[in-house]
Order: C-alpha cells, then sequence, then structure tokens
C-alpha cells in the first residue's frame, strides 16, 4: 500500500473513531458549564498530528479547517472546532521544529514554513 493511501486511511479512521464512538461518550460530573457535560473525549486531532512533516504549511491548514467544519456539522458546534484545528495546524510546524529539531535533521527532512500573511 503506497504512503498517501495509508496516510489518508489513518486519518479517516482516526475521524470515524471519533464520530461514531467518542461523540457518544460523556464522562459526567458534578460540575456542568449550562448543562452541558464537561469532558467529551477528543482524538480526531492526533489526525492532524500525524500528517507527514513536509506538507505545506497552506495545504496543512485547509486539511485542519475541514477537519474542523466536518466535526462542526456532526457536533453542532458553529466553528469551534474549525478554529481550534486551523490554530493547531498553524502551530504545529513550530512545534515539530522547537521539540524534535534533532530527529528532523537526522531524517533529512525539513518542515516546510509558509509566512501566513505576516
Amino acid at each position: 500500500m503506497s504512503l498517501p493511501v495509508r496516510i489518508l486511511l489513518n486519518f479517516v479512521a482516526v475521524f470515524l473513531i471519533q464520530i461514531v464512538l467518542l461523540n457518544d461518550i460523556v464522562i459526567r460530573s458534578s460540575i456542568t458549564l449550562f448543562g452541558i457535560p464537561v469532558f467529551t473525549p477528543i482524538i480526531y486531532p492526533l489526525g492532524l498530528m500525524l500528517l507527514p512533516v513536509n506538507i505545506p504549511h497552506v495545504v496543512l491548514m485547509l486539511c485542519g479547517f475541514f477537519t474542523g467544519l466536518t466535526m462542526d456539522l456532526f457536533c453542532n458546534t458553529p466553528g469551534m472546532h474549525a478554529a481550534a484545528c486551523v490554530l493547531l495546524c498553524y502551530v504545529r510546524p513550530y512545534l515539530l521544529k522547537l521539540f524534535f529539531s534533532s530527529i528532523l535533521k537526522n531524517w533529512e527532512v525539513q518542515p516546510y514554513f509558509i509566512p501566513a500573511g505576516l
């Protein structure tokens, strides 16, 4: 199986686990905020974090936006997941460079940085 197909299947699997299983799990607590449960497990950002290191920054942010938009449709939260995913995808290359710079040098793969309109 080729690498792009494997990455896509990994992303879809994490996303489907989130939608089918984890959206229905609510960890109840005595603390609620206007009747909204405090904690619902969320793993779909893992799919964004596991994307290849050398993916262009703009493409990564678009993937994050559409992932968040899809989650907003399933969770009935207008814009919350989309904003969080775009922020995660914006910060991801810098966090990878900060925490894993020695590993990235050994792989001879550098994160692709594009100034985001600045």
